[in-house]
């Protein structure tokens, strides 16, 4: 578990890893290791959290948004994956093995504010954090990304998610501690069955999406509709078809521009085109 769920929030798309996924061979060579390291007194290997996403975002040309007050659609615009980084901290954690003695030089208290540094940086790291601080967060004060939200919908959804790791953490700490496996296997049917009867798409998209967000509408073609072009020519051969047009002829149309508007803009009216015999410019004819 602690390696499909390390591998799945390394190779998330807002961690922007360029190289591709290996969520299937990370965990072949993880069972080759663990099947033969042990013959020679080698520990189990895993991935393991939070470090291992820790140390993808240590490598992130990352700015310098708060958490969560991104914008949607915002991310880390690049990675510098090599295999330099991981060889050189493998190396130094070896390194021990061949002269041990330096390590009784290193106070304990150092060691005890790494552990804290890592617990600390990958609580706050997270949307439920974001999302708790926000119960005692005027709502003039919320990020962007929750404006379109009313508050009391924000906290519902942080109360259900807190009442889950309160849940885990419960078995986790009783004689059954082996089993909070399941019960965090068991969020997933949660996740995707009872709480889309509670929130809305639009409200989960939001709320469950973290750093990822659908994409922009700038990002999509234009959609143009027969009410949004200009009248078809009486003659037949100016029969207009909804097909692609530039932006900005599209954003003259929806804003009531007529024919002549478009010409303003640039683009040739096509229906006084099509009446004339003329070909339409490439942007206009039909992808």
């Amino acid at each position: 578990m602690d390696q499909n769920i390390s591998s799945l929030l390394c190779q998330l798309p807002e961690m922007k890893l360029s190289r591709g996924s290996y969520l299937h061979s990370s965990f072949l060579l993880m069972a080759i290791f663990n099947a033969i390291g042990p013959m020679f007194g080698l520990p189990f290997v895993t991935g393991s959290l939070p470090h291992s996403p820790q140390f993808v975002r240590s490598l992130t040309f990352a700015d310098a948004t708060p958490m969560g007050s991104a914008p949607l659609g915002s991310s880390p615009p690049k990675v510098a994956e090599s295999r330099v980084a991981p060889l050189i901290m493998y190396a130094l954690i070896g390194l021990p093995l061949l002269a041990p003695r330096p390590l009784e030089l290193i106070p304990e208290a150092a060691i005890d504010g790494i552990l804290a540094y890592v617990g600390y940086e990958g609580i706050v790291s997270t949307d439920l954090w974001s999302r708790v601080v926000l119960l005692v967060t005027p709502r003039s004060n919320f990020p962007p990304r929750y404006a379109p939200l009313p508050a009391h919908r924000i906290h519902l959804f942080t109360a259900v998610q807190l009442a889950m790791f309160t849940l885990c953490w419960a078995v986790n700490l009783s004689p059954l501690g082996l089993c909070v496996a399941f019960v965090v296997v068991s969020l997933v049917p949660l996740r995707e069955r009872v709480l889309p009867s509670v929130f809305t798409p639009d409200e989960l998209a939001l709320l469950d999406a973290g750093r990822i967000a659908a994409p922009s509408p700038s990002d999509s073609p234009p959609t143009v509709t027969r009410d949004a072009l200009p009248p078809a020519s009486p003659r037949g051969g100016g029969v207009l078809l909804p097909f692609a047009v530039s932006r900005h002829a599209v954003e003259d149309m929806r804003a009531g521009g007529s024919a002549g508007e478009a010409k303003n803009s640039g683009v040739p009216p096509i229906a006084t085109m099509a009446e004339a015999g003329e070909a339409p410019p490439a942007e206009a004819r039909p992808q």
